[in-house]
């Protein structure tokens, strides 16, 4: 399971880098994965938890079905998930 959490610390870099390092004007970002097991299984209703480690905004949600999970309108800034 750790190379999905990989995985989506990476989605959330590259979905939040583009609007500080050009300066677009976007206050808000978003963060989509999937969360798979061992075998390249999806993992349904798996508990996900993004947490600005600035100021300790945090949201959870469960994956579908299929393992996905998407956050959006989330404050720019750094998180853990």
């Amino acid at each position: 399971m750790m190379p999905a959490v990989g995985a989506a610390f990476l989605a959330l870099a590259l979905c939040l880098a583009p609007a500080t390092a050009f300066a677009q004007g976007s206050d808000t970002g978003s963060v989509r994965g999937a969360v798979m097991d061992e075998q390249d299984r999806p993992v349904a209703n798996a508990q996900i938890t993004i947490t600005n480690t600035d100021n300790g905004y945090s949201r959870s949600m469960q994956t579908d079905d299929s393992g996905n999970y998407v956050f959006q309108s989330l404050p720019v800034g750094p998180y853990t998930l």
